[in-house]
């Protein structure tokens, strides 16, 4: 029977509703304080390994460290919005910077090293050279020869 003068309500402990995470945003500081200063560090000058050393890390595993930081999503977000970021800081866009490489390139007056070294730049950009040969399928057949030209073995069909 229930006391009449006792407040009779059931009470029970109340699960807590999660909460979302509040979504991270680039334009946002970093949680980890170390992933932030080495953001902060590679914008300075773009270099993984003295980021890592100047963070602290150990000048021997820098270079590993900044590989393996750099593969992290949240810093790879972070370090395009701070480059995003500096390039309007200096109005500086890719754009700009291959037309003013252009006008080097095609100015008589300029000695010609100098407008070869612009066009080499345009065309490495361009990708108008390649040092690597890219091969997408497997060779059928295989010849091995020696130096006189013999040939030493015959490897897959004909």
């Amino acid at each position: 029977m229930l006391n009449p003068k006792k407040n009779n309500k059931m009470t029970f402990i109340s699960q807590k509703k999660a909460v979302p995470p509040v979504e991270w945003k680039p334009s946002q500081p970093l949680e980890n304080d170390n992933y932030e200063r080495f953001c902060q560090e590679y914008s300075i000058d773009l270099n993984g390994t003295q980021a890592a050393i100047r963070c602290g890390y150990s000048p021997v595993d820098a270079g590993n460290t900044a590989y393996n930081l750099k593969k992290i999503p949240e810093i790879q977000k972070r370090l395009l919005y701070l480059q995003k970021q500096r390039s309007k800081k200096c109005s500086l866009t890719a754009v700009k910077v291959i037309k003013a490489i252009e006008a080097i390139a095609c100015n008589p007056n300029i000695s010609d090293y100098i407008r070869l070294d612009a066009l080499k730049t345009l065309g490495k950009h361009f990708s108008l050279f390649t040092d690597k040969i890219e091969i997408n399928e497997r060779p059928k057949r295989i010849i091995i020869a020696n130096s006189d030209d013999e040939i030493v073995e015959e490897l897959g069909d004909e």
